[in-house]
């Protein structure tokens, strides 16, 4: 290990994500991340969620 970051690290990544507006003022978001494959990186999905407001 050198520094802050693993020697020989790789991964190939794919995503979505998707905002839908409920309201003009207000909607919700979702995302979708994953990896493929790689090399000294955890292989876990993460899901994200999310609401926003527009002022």
């Amino acid at each position: 290990m050198t520094s802050l970051y693993v020697n020989d690290q790789e991964y190939v990544a794919f995503g979505m994500k998707a905002i839908s507006e409920i309201t003009p003022n207000f909607g919700l978001l979702f995302g979708y991340a994953g990896a493929l494959s790689g090399n000294n990186v955890p292989k876990r999905e993460v899901l994200r969620f999310g609401i926003f407001q527009k002022f």
